[in-house]
């Protein structure tokens, strides 16, 4: 799985480990695309997965400067995803509204927001969003992450059909301070409720690797923090 400017972790109620997802450029996917093995194994996947993914949409702005809502939820749809977490979702200044077209993405994609508390016009909590295709919200937790700038993640339990599922979604800070205590307060908020298959996701904004790493704390719960790349930028 290939994800923008993010990480993803994931933890079994018994058996610890971990997965590092690392950004790759627009010229790499395009030649993953366009490479018949890439495709070949990824058609060998199981016959009923459940595809996650995590994309941060930088307001719906591109990397050519050019706000495109219809271009996101293009890509959103080409992802295919049952489970999708999206940072920066909401304007950053002023009423901070919602620049995705949720009733369209629904319609076109399946994929339903989970409910969130009223946020002026904003669609997200601190920017981050979850959406998911089947299943059923079991709990949802919004949680406000110390930093120099608001942050927050998202602790979404979902019972899905092929079973419990528990999604943290967030966005880390710039600082390295920042994002260590906000690795730590993730990690004592899952640690207080009652265990299921976890999965920590999103832009964690680390381009430190091994000891160096602000999400070290998250490895004792986690697993290895194995990524081979850096998550930023």
């Amino acid at each position: 799985m290939v994800e923008e400017s993010g990480c993803m972790f994931k933890m079994p109620i018994q058996r610890t480990d971990g997965n590092g997802v690392a950004t790759l450029s627009a010229a790499i996917l395009s030649a993953l695309r366009k490479d018949r093995r890439t495709t070949a194994r990824l058609r060998e996947r199981p016959a009923s997965p459940v595809i996650i993914a995590s994309y941060n949409v930088h307001k719906c702005v591109g990397v050519d400067n050019r706000y495109d809502p219809a271009r996101v939820a293009g890509v959103i749809a080409e992802i295919d995803a049952d489970i999708i977490a999206l940072q920066e979702v909401d304007r950053r200044f002023g009423n901070r509204e919602g620049t995705m077209d949720l009733v369209r993405l629904e319609q076109d994609c399946g994929l339903i927001p989970v409910p969130l508390s009223p946020t002026a016009r904003g669609h997200g909590w601190h920017g981050n969003v979850v959406l998911f295709r089947q299943g059923q919200v079991a709990d949802l937790h919004q949680i406000r992450l110390d930093g120099v700038e608001p942050r927050g993640a998202l602790i979404v339990d979902l019972d899905l059909k092929a079973g419990p599922l528990r999604v943290v979604a967030a966005h880390f800070g710039l600082l390295r301070r920042c994002r260590n205590r906000q690795a730590e307060a993730i990690l004592a908020a899952v640690q207080a409720r009652d265990p299921r298959p976890t999965l920590i996701m999103g832009d964690l904004n680390e381009w430190r690797l091994g000891r160096r790493s602000a999400l070290r704390p998250l490895g004792a719960a986690f697993g290895p923090l194995d990524a081979a790349l850096p998550s930023f930028p």
